[in-house]
């Protein structure tokens, strides 16, 4: 155990080979001890009999690495000079701050030029009462670390690192600290990102010119664009211009394709209504608990046959099917201004009066091709069962309809995409 005179106040061990950073002394006045430009590659401890100590210079060493409880035994301790050392990578993993576990007396720290990239939340989470903190010329790209509890900080040297810009929580942050004391920030010499991503940041460093030191040395970069070399306190009006235009422009654009989408989705929506139809009454009617699919030859059917017809051939509909086959063959046909169910929608009738008929009887003619429910129907059949002898007579007819021609051909192209959800829509019956 080193003796030293009972006055001694400061110790110098500057340019020379020690290798260990601490002895334990005899009882003395030391205050400030210097092992700066020596090869001490890591700090041990803890270390006593220096409780007067104040001042540690051990920068310019080769120290990569501290060991937990190393500066418990420096009780009164308010300087700290590590820089020049390599201590980056270790700092990087301290994620519960052990390092300074035992310094919240420290009031000016020194860890510039010690390759940080990266410092955890908690890694200065004791440091309550510093004032002073270094981190200049370092890598540092991202700030996530907590210093919000440093009240009385008045200096942040963050020069010459690789920040773009900083983040809202470490903004907020230093606002805090901001009202408590008057805090300077060095941020002069990082390559500060000037663009629409970055406008907050601008905004609130302008905002807060006064807090930050060497403001002639923030310049944009090269990936600010049209801002290259620009001074950062001098261009928030052109910046908020462009993005105000880019926002303007990509509102546009969103927009136009909503736009776009929507007239879409409606083309698809009407080109498919007779399918979309169809599929939610069979699930109106399964919700209902009304079985809309059936299969075989062997169902009972309500009706005969189902009459679809047009509205300019209803005197010939009357003659021909209640007349012939109604009163003299005995049949029970469906005409739907007889039988369709009042205030019930009219595709819902169409349908159910098709599942509930045997045969499906179309009296074509250029008036049923030119309405819109009569082609539902010719529609609505394809879907509920098939029937290729209507489609047969519909061909033959059609060729007798030379006006019709092409009307007809329109239905059957219908009818087949529809015979397509019909057999899916059976499957799943059958499922």
């Amino acid at each position: 155990m080193p003796c030293l005179p009972p006055k001694l106040e400061t110790f110098y061990c500057d340019d020379s080979t020690f290798r260990i950073s601490f002895f334990n002394f005899t009882p003395n006045n030391l205050t400030k001890i210097s092992y700066r430009k020596n090869v001490i590659t890591y700090w041990t401890g803890p270390k006593y009999g220096l409780n007067h100590l104040t001042e540690i210079d051990l920068s310019e060493n080769f120290c990569d690495r501290v060991y937990d409880g190393c500066l418990k035994g420096f009780t009164s301790l308010k300087i700290l000079r590590a820089n020049r050392n390599y201590l980056g990578a270790f700092l990087g993993n301290d994620k519960n701050g052990q390092v300074f576990a035992y310094s919240p007396t420290l009031e000016f720290l020194n860890l510039s030029l010690n390759r940080i990239q990266f410092l955890p939340v908690n890694v200065f989470r004791n440091l309550v009462s510093l004032k002073n903190l270094n981190l200049s010329e370092n890598s540092i790209t991202k700030l996530k670390v907590k210093v919000s509890h440093m009240t009385n900080l008045t200096s942040l040297n963050l020069s010459s690192n690789q920040i773009p810009s900083l983040n809202h929580m470490f903004m907020s942050q230093l606002d805090i600290i901001s009202k408590s004391s008057a805090l300077k920030v060095d941020l002069s010499a990082n390559p500060l990102i000037c663009s629409c991503e970055t406008l907050s940041f601008v905004k609130w460093m302008t905002q807060r010119k006064d807090m930050f030191a060497s403001q002639h040395l923030y310049k944009c970069t090269s990936q600010s664009g049209w801002l290259y070399n620009e001074n950062v306190f001098e261009i928030l009006s052109q910046l908020q211009q462009k993005c105000t235009s880019h926002f303007g422009l990509a509102m546009g654009l969103l927009v136009s394709v909503t736009s776009f989408l929507c007239i879409l989705c409606a083309s698809i929506l009407y080109r498919y209504r007779w399918k979309l139809i169809y599929l939610y009454y069979i699930a109106r009617g399964r919700y209902r608990k009304v079985d809309l699919i059936q299969h075989g030859n062997d169902r009972e059917y309500e009706y005969n046959a189902f009459i679809s017809y047009a509205d300019e051939n209803r005197d010939f509909a009357l003659h021909m099917f209640i007349e012939k086959l109604e009163r003299e063959g005995n049949l029970q046909l469906c005409l739907h201004h007889r039988d369709f169910i009042p205030g019930e929608a009219i595709a819902a009738n169409i349908l159910s009066a098709i599942q509930k008929s045997k045969l499906v009887v179309i009296v074509l003619s250029p008036n049923f091709l030119d309405s819109y429910w009569c082609r539902y129907e010719f529609g609505g059949d394809r879907l509920t069962g098939p029937k290729d002898e209507l489609e047969e007579m519909l061909k033959r007819d059609a060729a007798k309809h030379a006006t019709a021609e092409s009307a007809v051909h329109k239905n059957l192209m219908i009818a087949d995409e529809l015979d397509a959800e019909r057999k899916a829509a059976a499957l799943e019956a059958e499922i």
